[in-house]
């Protein structure tokens, strides 16, 4: 029976004993920083949508909280159902095609500014937050930002990371367009 090789003995057989060339930068990644919870570590994505919009931040906000509109505004949204009014603690249910049905909780709320949701899961923290700012003369920003963290952040981003970030665009743009056609 044959002895196996290293693929490090295998190339320094190949080579003739010659030594393996090593790179210039190390082959092993700084350890990811470890914060206070279990579900903040191991950052997966980070997304963040800005928009310019010919509209006030006043009429951006007013679409921007009825959420339960939003399937109206953009494809990336089949239903948004929403147990109450747009405050913390309140709970958004989401479906969204090739995603299962994810309940969001409202975390943080800004009248006419922004406001903040989390879902999760096993493993996984997904934070969206919405904001809109006023801009030069009657125009304003609209931004949107989504960060995924937890053990299982990394492989969710790998699997649905592309789809995602094209829903976040999506919905940026179809928010952007309804403001500015009122």
């Amino acid at each position: 029976m044959r002895a196996r090789r290293s693929r490090g003995t295998a190339l320094m057989m190949a080579g003739r004993g010659a030594p393996v060339p090593t790179l210039p930068f190390p082959t092993v990644s700084p350890p990811v920083p470890v914060a206070a919870g279990p579900s903040d570590y191991n950052p997966g994505m980070h997304h963040r949508e800005i928009r310019s919009v010919a509209a006030g931040a006043d009429v951006v906000w007013e679409l921007l909280a009825d959420v339960s509109q939003w399937p109206s505004l953009t494809r990336s949204m089949q239903s948004v159902e929403l147990d109450g009014p747009l405050m913390v603690g309140a709970v958004v249910t989401i479906k969204q095609p090739r995603l299962p049905t994810t309940p969001w909780e409202v975390t943080a709320v800004e009248p006419g500014r922004s406001f903040t949701w989390e879902a999760r899961a096993p493993g996984l923290l997904t934070v969206a937050r919405h904001e809109v700012e006023p801009a030069a003369a009657g125009t304003s920003l609209l931004t949107l930002t989504l960060d995924q963290r937890g053990p299982l952040a990394r492989p969710v981003a790998l699997a649905f990371g592309r789809l995602t970030k094209r829903y976040v665009a999506m919905e940026a743009d179809g928010l952007a367009a309804a403001a500015t056609r009122l």
